[in-house]
């Protein structure tokens, strides 16, 4: 008798098993409706049990090559690309968009002056990220010292590693912050009572740690003069040139590590250059919150008197994060933009090399999972037909990422390659994007040399 009422009491637990197993997996499949939580940083995600069963790539544990899909029509594509390279897509038949930058290099032994590059961007590339890295590359291969441009005052000075800098008593004017007479920065800086500036070279990346000439770009005028002092050693007077225009200062020692700058008020600064006397000299001219769409606003005459007076051998254009949209799909009033600014910047520099660099990946949330932003997706081709159409480079930053949903992986990763709001790279993410352009322009070079080697180098 109780070995009856055993088993019947054994078949009712595996009854009430069943039952149980039916409920959980009755509550699970409703929760995939339940929209995911946000708290903070943290999003709690969507429960799909069928994850796995679904055709959904749209997140990867790895950064994967894209489809063709956000390319431009096949009769505007380059005709070939090595495998191993996030080419530059140069679309003349003769790679001549890149060609002054290729031969010049080669004219870095004779030349009396740096290669010097210049970056336009957004926040992207703010405090030197990407920038610093492709400087220190390159001047490894190159030659160079110091960091190139840097600005009289800057929003993200305690936050950039390649340069110790300090001011004080500056009026301030930007592209975004509507002003004139800006400088080829996109800024430019009115000294106030007592207005100093400091910058002391660093060990974050090599190279940077002195430099041997410093030039001060300025308008001057009767009333205005300067001092500075080198290493903290003695103040040395600085006479501006007093006559209209953009004029330039030069300052030339063996070991500069440390050099600060006193000005009177009303003397108006477009920014300081820290180089090397030769080798690659890499700028950087972000400015955050910038479409890329008011260069115009920088007066033609001030860029041309600037590379005049210090020469431009290529100008990347960096943009595309703050045109790129959840809602927006009509590129044509950017794209219109676009061209007319460049040919600003074609005028302005016609020796140089001009290279768009593309939007990256940026990340939105849809169903609890990160995905690349539609916009990047309908703004990746307008950007190629644009580099396309003004005859200039073109090098697409969200392929050399990895692709669809790419910037997750930036994120997840340990160290963090970008920050949680996915859409900026931090320093170590930076890196893995200028290796990639790095070797991107050195693969150029190595293909344009071999079509082109009957040509000798520039000497100017």
């Amino acid at each position: 008798m109780q070995q009856i009422s055993g088993t019947i009491m054994k078949k009712d637990y595996l009854f009430r098993t069943w039952i149980l197993t039916v409920i959980v997996l009755v509550l699970l499949c409703l929760a995939y409706f339940i929209t995911p939580l946000y708290m903070g940083d943290f999003v709690l995600k969507k429960v799909d049990i069928l994850s796995d069963l679904r055709n959904n790539n749209q997140v990867t544990g790895k950064p994967v090559k894209p489809s063709s899909t956000v390319l431009p029509p096949e009769e505007i594509r380059p005709d070939s690309c090595h495998i191993f390279y996030n080419c530059i897509e140069d679309f003349t038949s003769d790679n001549s968009t890149m060609k002054h930058f290729y031969r010049i290099l080669d004219s870095i032994p004779v030349l009396n002056r740096p290669v010097r590059i210049g970056f336009f961007g957004d926040s992207f590339i703010e405090a030197d990220i990407i920038t610093a890295d492709i400087r220190e590359q390159l001047q490894e291969f190159f030659g160079g010292q110091g960091v190139g441009y840097m600005p009289i005052t800057s929003p993200v000075s305690g936050y950039r590693r390649s340069i110790i800098h300090k001011f004080q008593h500056f009026t301030t004017s930007s592209l975004i912050h509507t002003g004139n007479k800006l400088g080829i920065s996109g800024y430019n800086f009115m000294a106030n009572q007592g207005a100093t500036v400091y910058y002391e070279g660093t060990t974050y990346k090599k190279r940077l740690n002195s430099f041997s000439t410093v030039t001060l770009l300025y308008e001057g005028n009767e009333s205005v003069f300067a001092s500075y002092s080198i290493n903290q050693g003695k103040v040395l007077p600085l006479a501006p040139d007093p006559s209209p225009g953009i004029h330039i200062s030069r300052i030339k020692a063996k070991e500069i590590q440390s050099i600060a700058f006193t000005f009177s008020p009303g003397m108006l600064l477009y920014g300081i250059f820290l180089d090397g006397e030769k080798g690659i000299a890499v700028d950087n001219f972000s400015v955050r919150g910038h479409s890329g769409m008011n260069l115009l606003n920088i007066p033609d005459e001030n860029l041309q008197q600037t590379n005049t007076l210090v020469p431009y051998d290529l100008i990347v254009l960096q943009y595309g994060l703050n045109v790129a949209g959840t809602n927006t799909s009509n590129y044509e009033t950017y794209k219109k933009s676009m061209l007319e600014n460049i040919a600003h910047i074609q005028e302005a520099f016609p020796q140089a090399s001009i290279l768009l660099m593309s939007i990256g990946d940026r990340n939105t949330m849809q169903s609890g999972q990160p995905i690349t932003m539609q916009g990047v997706h309908q703004l990746l081709p307008v950007q190629q037909e644009i580099a396309a159409e003004s005859g200039i480079a073109f090098w697409n930053t969200f392929e050399a990422m990895g692709g669809e949903a790419s910037m997750a992986s930036y994120v997840k990763a340990r160290p963090p390659l970008a920050a949680k709001d996915y859409t900026h790279l931090t320093h170590e993410g930076g890196k893995i994007i200028a290796t990639k352009f790095v070797e991107a322009l050195l693969y150029g070079k190595r293909i344009y040399d071999q079509h082109h080697k009957h040509i000798k180098p520039d000497k100017n």
